[in-house]
């Protein structure tokens, strides 16, 4: 009623030009004059009729609009939303996570009972519109009754008293059928919430129970009830962890066995390798390897050396890919010679004997050497050492220390082959640490002596927190020059770790010894260039200090990106850093610490199992080696 026939105000340009309104009485008198039927008139006119239809109409529209955005997808739901009691309703459900109006965020399709949660909060919503809109639409008729009365006191027009008694009825009319419509909304809104409340047997919802620790209330069609969070077992007022996921002894019991210097590693499909100097044995080089299964619990076998009898292993580290696995590791403390054996598994092809290990000649690769080295795998049986590396060019020249690689290919019963050493700076440096990103692409992270510019020797910058990308191309390794260099200006940084957060986003956490902090960056790699550059410059996620920092790799699942550190606690004690990462806006949020492991431990090493789960080796301050595993839920 409020447009011409031409779908427009109806002016002579086709602007949309509203036509003046007239005062009630000189509205009438004009209608009668023109000789127009009250109808008729009423169309021409934005009088009350007209505010009414209006009102209907942007009500039923606004509410079709409302279900439509709130009603989940169904099938195609990839994300969902518990809205908070006082969550808007946003022009779609990104928008109202996206600014804040979603207390939790699950992956997933939803269940029956987040669908019946869902739709209660929806009929509430329908409900309390209904009542707001019918006192509203209250107050707008009797304001226009009112003003009608005052315009038949007003005028003597006996005609215009006659029409204007008319307008009165029929405000009065429209009200009627417009609270009816309003009511009947709130009704229906109503029925439909006590049915929901009748399904259910015990009739208690979730804020009149009170769940136990690692549990949440869910309201289904039995009522609301504690179930235990992903991961617990139990039932819902005693969850927790599952037996495979606490403290086990990494060697059976009664062994005489001291670990020191652990390190990880999973290869294949549920293979597991660990690798640890015993003091007990002289320094020996000792291996368990075993698998681990979905439900989280282990196999393994009992150790046995990589080194030969009467030598030494420092800082060995392991990896493994198919049925290989090949470690790393100097044999002194100070100025030892680095040394890389391979071995296979199931050689022999014996039923039962599956993770018999099958050993080649160890390899000496590099020698004046105290620092730990890092190991990565590739395809084709392929292996990469990072190390720190010396040479002394003549007898009277300074010793040069500079960062050096070395790749190898595995072959049958554990031999190697080498392919080539790489240099990747020419800088001394030591903390190498390494993640993978791709299939062939991977990130060191180091820390390295001051850079000096070739052009202006006065000015140098600072490599405490030194990451490059590096790339297996061929039977070649090749480093990108264009290293990055967090904080260039600060020095003092120790411990460290390198994980991939997100495809082509790596994170980069350190010990800031000088102001005992530790800090965290992020990094996003160009897919094409593979320059790198910093997204989230370092953030604090912890004061104080620890003698261990490190990260494992997609903690959670690549599609929900977490950071997560595993560093020394008060008192000892393993602690696990979890921060998510917002890709869209590019930053860290919601950052928790949390307890793995209460008592204190002498060394530790982990590594990600997928699933959200991870597995741990650590030493008591003993020395005695234990194994576990932790894993991530969403709360």
């Amino acid at each position: 009623p409020e447009f011409g026939s031409s779908g427009n105000w109806g002016s002579s340009d086709g602007a949309s030009a509203p036509p003046q309104r007239l005062a009630a009485s000189e509205s009438a008198a004009t209608c009668t004059q023109q000789g127009l039927a009250w109808w008729d008139c009423n169309l021409a006119l934005p009088d009350m009729f007209a505010n009414v239809f209006h009102v209907v109409r942007r009500f039923m529209i606004t509410g079709i609009t409302a279900i439509l955005v709130l009603t989940p997808q169904g099938t195609d739901a990839v994300l969902r939303a518990r809205l908070k009691s006082d969550g808007r309703v946003a022009a779609g459900l990104q928008e109202e996570i996206a600014t804040g109006h979603a207390s939790v965020v699950q992956v997933g399709e939803a269940t029956a009972a987040e669908n019946k949660e869902f739709l209660e909060k929806t009929l509430k919503r329908f409900q309390t519109y209904a009542d707001t809109a019918e006192q509203s639409v209250k107050a707008r008729h009797y304001a226009e009754e009112l003003r009608l009365q005052e315009a038949i006191l007003t005028t003597n027009d006996a005609t215009v008293k006659s029409v204007l008694q008319y307008s009165v009825e029929g405000n009065r009319e429209s009200l009627k059928e417009t609270e009816g419509i309003y009511q009947n909304m709130a009704s229906f809104s109503k029925s439909i919430l006590g049915l929901l409340g009748d399904t259910t047997k015990s009739g208690v919802g979730c804020g009149d129970i009170i769940c136990g620790r690692h549990a949440s209330c869910t309201d289904s069609m039995e009522g609301a009830s504690c179930v235990c969070d992903e991961g617990f077992i139990g039932q819902g007022k005693d969850c927790r962890a599952p037996p495979e996921f606490m403290p086990h002894l990494l060697v059976q019991e009664g062994a005489v066995v001291k670990a020191a210097d652990l390190h990880v590693a999973t290869f294949g499909n549920d293979k597991i390798a660990v690798v640890f100097r015993d003091p007990t044995k002289g320094d020996a080089g000792t291996l368990v390897v075993g698998q681990v299964f979905e439900s989280g619990s282990t196999q393994l076998s009992p150790p046995e050396f990589f080194t030969k009898i009467g030598r030494r292993a420092f800082q060995p580290v392991v990896t493994g890919i198919d049925r290989f696995l090949t470690v790393a590791w100097r044999d002194e403390n100070m100025l030892g010679t680095c040394r890389m054996r391979a071995a296979e598994l199931g050689a022999s092809g014996i039923r039962g004997a599956e993770m018999a290990l099958s050993w080649g000649e160890p390899v000496d690769f590099c020698s004046q050497q105290a620092h730990k080295m890092s190991i990565l795998p590739f395809e084709k049986n392929r292996v990469m050492v990072l190390y720190s590396d010396k040479v002394q060019e003549s007898q009277h020249a300074d010793v040069l220390s500079f960062g050096n690689s070395i790749l190898a290919e595995i072959g049958d019963l554990g031999s190697l082959k080498v392919l080539g050493n790489f240099r990747f700076t020419e800088n001394a440096v030591t903390r190498l640490e390494v993640a993978k990103v791709s299939s062939n692409g991977f990130v060191l992270a180091a820390r390295a002596s001051r850079l000096i510019d070739e052009m202006n020797p006065q000015i140098m910058t600072n490599q405490e927190a030194m990451v490059m990308y590096g790339e297996l191309v061929g039977d070649d390794l090749v480093f990108d020059p264009n290293v990055v260099n967090l904080e260039p200006s600060a020095g003092n940084f120790w411990a460290r770790g390198v994980s991939l957060i997100a495809p082509n986003t790596v994170a980069y956490a350190y010990q800031d010894g000088g102001n005992t902090q530790m800090k965290m960056a992020v990094l996003s790699i160009d897919p094409d260039t593979h320059r790198m550059k910093v997204v989230q410059t370092p953030a604090t996620v912890n004061k104080g200090f620890s003698s261990y920092v490190s990260m494992l790799s997609l903690p959670y699942t690549e599609s929900d990106p977490h950071t997560l550190i595993y560093y020394e606690g008060l008192q000892g004690t393993g602690v696990v850093n979890l921060c998510a990462w917002d890709a869209k806006f590019e930053r860290l949020q919601n950052c928790e610490d949390f307890t793995w492991l209460s008592e204190k431990i002498s060394n530790v090493a982990g590594t990600g199992l997928g699933a959200g789960k991870s597995f741990m080796v650590f030493s008591s301050e003993s020395g005695t080696p234990f194994y576990s595993i932790f894993g991530l839920s969403k709360s």
